[in-house]
């Protein structure tokens, strides 16, 4: 019998969901607008719920960084082509 498309379909293990919708909430509550000590605050308590969350914002600051550096590249050569 044929599964036809479905068969491609690889679905990820729940638990990995579950990871990934939990730092969806800690990036959420990060994210909006707050004091810089309840965003420390913020950022602690996602660490001491779940260690590796550390690891994840850290990789997202990272990805933050690489990502503005090369927007402010492609502006600053857009603005040059432009002048």
């Amino acid at each position: 019998r044929s599964r036809g498309r479905r068969a491609a379909v690889r679905r990820r293990p729940r638990d990995l969901r579950r990871g990934a919708r939990r730092t969806a909430r800690e990036v959420a509550a990060l994210a909006r607008p707050q004091s810089t000590l309840r965003r420390l605050g913020t950022a602690l308590g996602a660490v001491g719920r779940r260690p590796g969350a550390a690891l994840d914002l850290w990789r997202l600051y990272e990805h933050a960084v690489i990502d503005g550096r090369t927007l402010a590249t492609a502006l600053a050569e857009t603005c040059a082509a432009a002048v």
